[in-house]
């Protein structure tokens, strides 16, 4: 049974179809898959045909904005954006890759006040579009992102995907990590200077190298990043994480 069977007036009623569309689609969205049900052979048709099943679904229910639903939705369209390089705009017309900033924070495991603060920066390879940013600049982030789940539908079930390494295959640094699990990286630049050290005694460095060393440092290292809403506070490292520095500088 499709959803594309029932009329958009009717899409309330659908639900068993409209739920199974949605969970097909959140488990695209995260893992780049496919239904089990969908042989090979017809998983591009499927893939090809999702943005316009997720279309009528939304024409249909209306949901609200920014809750599950639309999300869902829009985590399905940035992946298909990613994998086809393309989007569609409100009257369906085709137009490069878009992917919002939350589902690019979910693909790659990050906040969304992460995403913005990259964006804010500048000096990250994201690029901005619309409301969202580049499907090409998002995908080159995302190969930095040992959270992401590249798609796999494209091959066959026979052929298993590869077990990413355990190890770090690039130089390694040691950040330090605050309460939230939040950790120092090149992308808290604020104005081209990062801020550190306790209030009353911050001091700024011009060079995420130069900020790093000094807070390896201190016995207590704290510097300033924005929190969800955008505010920028101090924040004390409570631990070290070891992250490869090509992952880092991506950030």
């Amino acid at each position: 049974m499709s959803l594309l069977s029932f009329g958009s007036s009717s899409l309330l009623d659908a639900g068993w179809p409209a739920a199974k569309l949605l969970d097909d689609a959140g488990l695209y969205g995260v893992f780049g898959v496919t239904p089990e049900e969908v042989p090979f052979e017809k998983r591009s048709h499927w893939i090809a045909t999702l943005p316009l099943r997720l279309f009528d679904l939304e024409r249909g229910l209306q949901p609200e904005a920014n809750g599950v639903i639309s999300r869902v939705v829009n985590l399905a369209r940035s992946r298909h954006a990613l994998d086809i390089g393309v989007s569609y705009d409100h009257d369906f017309a085709e137009i490069p890759g878009v992917v919002d900033i939350w589902s690019l924070a979910i693909l790659g495991g990050v906040t969304e006040g992460r995403i913005r603060n990259i964006l804010s920066s500048g000096d990250g390879v994201l690029e901005r579009i619309d409301q969202g940013l580049t499907a090409e600049s998002a995908a080159t982030w995302l190969k930095g992102r040992k959270e992401f789940f590249a798609s796999i539908w494209q091959k066959p079930d026979e052929v298993l995907p590869e077990a990413p390494s355990p190890d770090f295959s690039d130089e390694v640094v040691f950040v330090p990590v605050a309460a939230d699990g939040s950790f120092f990286h090149p992308g808290l630049a604020r104005g081209g200077k990062f801020m550190i050290g306790a209030k009353g005694e911050e001091f700024q460095n011009s060079t995420f190298e130069e900020a790093l060393s000094a807070l390896q440092k201190m016995a207590t290292p704290r510097w300033r990043r924005p929190n969800e809403s955008g505010n920028w506070g101090i924040v004390s490292g409570r631990d070290w994480k070891r992250i490869e520095r090509r992952e880092l500088m991506s950030m």
